[in-house]
């Protein structure tokens, strides 16, 4: 159903509604609350903490007053009571408010009371009406979309009305009374506006558990069409491989050999090869990448390696020149000049170039592969699956390989990387040392500095890691630029220190980075660009300020920056916090360096809802971030999905229908955080 068939919506708020990706009536009621309020229960004034948003009945003890206290900014003042005190309720830019609200008039109030200057004060509360008063939905809007809260509600009513006319449910009753499932159309009903949190939480479930059966068979009809993809068969010469492996400086893992034996097989197979090369921080894929490459230019082709930064595709490339010569190599990325540009252009065309390594430069129109046999793509979780369709149809079904160092419990792999095979590099190569990591607080930071400042002077290096890339007046995070002005001016002061991040462009990137890797700078002050692929093995200490604030499969994507030469190694996570579930949580840090465990005790901790992450907002943002709330139901559709879906044809057929149109945009860009 068109949008505009409801009413209250012309062309103007239908553009405004896309814009939130709502295409359809359909779209409409699966855009999701983000959060509820609860405007059932009225509490007083003197009796709610500070901070706690409630719904209050007062009374307004006189007429508003607005003041203008400069240009374009006004702040709306009205002392309100009721039988437990009183308290000032202040309004931003809303002085409109001097005209709705009246002297005496009794009203109610929401939102969240604050301490100022030794006074109570409800700070930007909404006015609520009586026959409102319910457990309300709060969407995600930005004000940019033009839509309020309360035009949002209306339209929603109206979507749902629909819903009940022409929901069609796919579960009988029996199927639902076995797995304590509600109807469909309850459960829309009160996804939007529940009776009580008891069916709130009734209604997540019966849609996350039909979201999760559909977004599996998805996964399966991929996989499927994957299978029927003709790959070109190669051949593999041992001797090729042998002398390879003599220009390494160590012997390959039994975990390298054996992902090296699955990615044969696939070549071997007369199927396009799609698989998941997944190994922690420092396991030795790029090796694995570099091998299966060789194997497509021994077979006359060409491999393209598409990384997710410059800094990343810099390092493959010179690596790649050392083992297979500059003139076989061509580097892609926006900051080459035009001439150069053209040149790598027309050696990657006329097939000169062999291994091609860049950024999503590969995937512009103006590249042409001269015969592209195998595509890989590093750190895959920074690709959406559009870029790495638009580099697969470069080639003739090349064979695909994604690798990722930041691991995934296994539950979750199979909604993830359901379509491709995997492959686990579970071993270290021999010699990494275990870096040492400590939790610090304030107090301890000065003692931290000072040591770090003789670690520099003796000739070691350090990574300075911060949430936020500038000072904001809003926000305690500590920022980059503030750091590198602190430590330049204070405790550093003399030593060489680099500043980077992602406002930077990739040239000045680049001449910090080099500096850094040539040790002219002791210390890299930076924001989470150097999460993946900085490789520097003189740098041994990391620092990384806001830990509470970062995932801890992050945190061990950050620390793996470190411990990757010869001396002891070191990771320091800083915090304010005091809460004891985040101090717990940072201390698996300190006890394990298995990123393998490290990411199963993320997912438990965190829920797969928020382990996933979309670049694309709107509808498919709340709903998949919905359905992978709970990881109970997670494991349990899968298995409902084996014993009782697949069998039963007419119920397969019925969940399957349309599940291709309706996730292919979802899937575009899935990522994991």
């Amino acid at each position: 159903m068109r949008l505009e068939e409801l009413k209250g919506i012309g062309k103007k708020r239908a553009e405004a509604l896309n814009k939130l990706d709502i295409f359809c009536v359909e779209d409409l009621i699966a855009y999701l609350p983000v959060r509820y309020r609860d405007l059932t229960t009225v509490a007083l004034l003197n009796a709610v903490g500070v901070n706690s948003s409630a719904l209050f009945k007062v009374r307004a003890v006189s007429k508003p007053i607005v003041k203008f206290p400069r240009k374009n900014f006004s702040i709306t003042t009205c002392e309100i009571e009721d039988i437990s005190g009183r308290a000032t309720a202040v309004w931003f830019n809303q002085p409109y408010l001097v005209q709705n609200i009246k002297s005496e008039e009794t009203i109610y109030l929401y939102g969240a009371i604050e301490i100022k200057q030794g006074r109570r004060k409800l700070m930007n509360p909404t006015i609520e009406h009586e026959e409102d008063l319910a457990i309300a939905p709060v969407y995600r809007l930005p004000a940019s979309s033009g839509i309020n809260q309360k035009s949002m509600r209306a339209l929603m009513r109206q979507a749902i009305e629909y819903c009940a006319e022409n929901e069609t449910e796919v579960f009988d009753e029996d199927f639902r009374q076995r797995h304590k499932l509600i109807s469909r159309e309850t459960a829309i009903k009160n996804i939007h506006f529940p009776q009580n949190e008891f069916v709130l939480s009734q209604a997540r479930r019966r849609l996350c558990f039909e979201e999760l059966i559909r977004v599996q068979l998805f996964i399966r009809t991929r996989k499927k069409q994957n299978e029927t993809e003709a790959g070109k068969i190669f051949t593999v010469q041992q001797s090729t491989l042998e002398e390879f492996y003599k220009k390494l400086p160590y012997k390959l893992t039994e975990a390298q050999s054996k992902c090296v034996s699955e990615i044969i097989k696939d070549v071997q197979s007369g199927k396009a090869m799609n698989r998941l090369v997944q190994g922690d921080v420092g396991c030795g894929k790029t090796i694995v990448a570099f091998i299966a490459m060789l194997l497509a230019v021994e077979n006359g082709g060409q491999a393209a390696l598409m990384a997710p930064t410059e800094i990343l595709a810099r390092q493959h490339y010179i690596q790649l020149v050392e083992f297979f010569g500059e003139e076989n190599v061509a580097f892609l990325s926006g900051s080459l000049t035009n001439a150069k540009r053209k040149e790598e252009l027309e050696r990657v065309r006329n097939g000169q170039a062999k291994y091609i390594v860049g950024t999503n430069a590969l995937i512009q129109n103006s590249v042409e592969y001269n015969n592209l046999l195998l595509i890989i793509t590093d750190e895959q979780h920074r690709f959406g699956v559009a870029q790495r369709a638009k580099l697969f149809a470069k080639g003739n079904s090349p064979h695909t390989i994604v690798m990722s160092a930041t691991p995934i419990p296994r539950t979750l792999s199979l909604i993830v990387f359901g379509d491709l095979d995997i492959s686990v590099i579970d071993q270290l190569p021999p010699g990494r040392k275990r870096i040492s990591t400590s939790i610090i607080t304030k107090q301890r930071e000065a003692d931290m500095l000072n040591y770090i400042k003789e670690q520099m002077l003796s000739g070691k290096q350090a990574y300075f890691v911060c949430p936020a890339i500038e000072d904001d007046e809003e926000s305690t995070l500590v920022s980059a630029e503030g750091l590198f002005e602190e430590l330049t001016s204070g405790v550093f002061n003399g030593i060489a220190i680099g500043l980077m991040h992602g406002k930077m462009t990739a040239d000045e990137k680049n001449e910090i980075m080099d500096g850094f890797v040539r040790g002219e700078i002791k210390a890299l002050v930076s924001t989470t660009v150097i999460e993946v692929g900085v490789n520097v093995k003189n740098a041994c200490i990391m620092v990384i300020y806001g830990s509470d604030r970062f995932g801890l499969a992050q945190l061990h994507q950050l620390r793996g920056r470190v411990g990757r030469g010869e001396e002891k190694s070191y990771c320091f996570l800083l915090t304010d916090s005091t809460n004891t579930a985040t101090l717990d949580r940072l201390k698996i840090m300190t006890t394990t360096s298995n990123g393998f465990d490290i990411a199963q005790q993320d997912y438990e901790l965190r829920g797969p809802g928020d382990y996933l992450g979309k670049r694309q907002s709107g509808i498919a943002q709340a709903r998949f971030s919905y359905a992978l709330s709970n990881s109970l139901l997670l494991k349990e559709t899968q298995k409902v999905l084996e014993d009782e879906i697949l069998p039963q044809i007419a119920l397969f057929e019925a969940l399957s229908k349309d599940v291709e149109v309706k996730f292919n945009r979802e899937f575009e860009d899935i990522a994991y955080n």
